[in-house]
């Protein structure tokens, strides 16, 4: 939000809870984060126009995710614009029954100039730093995979940590193909 206030040289206000919000567009960044007007605690809250971003999620993911997909959907009369990153969860909210003229997709973009592809030269400088053989095939996974913000010692299995085992196993059963999987995770299970 500095950035933007900056760049545009513009003024915003930004609250983590809207207690005392009176604001043309009132956006919650994130799937969990969306209360229903008729759930506001305070009643003087005034938006003219609520906004949701959702970047992922499916029904059958996790108890949490299946109670927030049904409130935004048995809710969407509150909601505007309901804002996707990608064509899946496009897909998904049209099948649902959002309505399509208040569905926006705005991909996540990457910085090219900041993420180039690899030399040849680097590959095989952070092979060796990191002691991948030559010839494995390298499956990495970075993600915070735990609840919360901190530690996050409790598995968050809505990110699929689980999955990512399944699917390793299941292209990969004992055939000739050597694997390194390399992977960052805030916890170990």
């Amino acid at each position: 939000t500095l950035r933007i206030m900056q760049k545009y040289d513009a003024k915003v206000n930004y609250a983590s809870l809207p207690f005392c919000i009176k604001t043309e567009i009132l956006h919650f960044g994130s799937l969990h984060a969306f209360k229903p007007r008729r759930e506001w605690r305070y009643r003087w809250i005034r938006a003219d126009r609520i906004v949701v971003t959702c970047f992922h999620g499916n029904f059958g993911n996790s108890k949490a995710m299946d109670r927030s997909l049904s409130k935004l959907l048995s809710n969407s009369v509150d909601i505007d614009r309901l804002i996707v990153s990608n064509e899946t969860m496009y897909k998904r909210f049209i099948k649902w029954g959002f309505p399509r003229d208040r569905l926006r997709q705005i991909s996540v973009g990457v910085d090219t100039r900041r993420f180039i592809p690899v030399t040849e030269e680097t590959r095989a400088s952070s092979r060796h730093l990191l002691n991948i053989p030559e010839g494995h095939i390298v499956v990495g996974s970075f993600q915070k995979d735990g609840k919360g913000w901190l530690e996050g010692l409790d598995p968050k299995y809505e990110k699929g940590p689980d999955i990512f085992c399944n699917i390793i196993t299941y292209y990969f059963p004992q055939s000739n193909q050597r694997l390194f999987i390399f992977c960052y995770f805030s916890i170990k299970n």
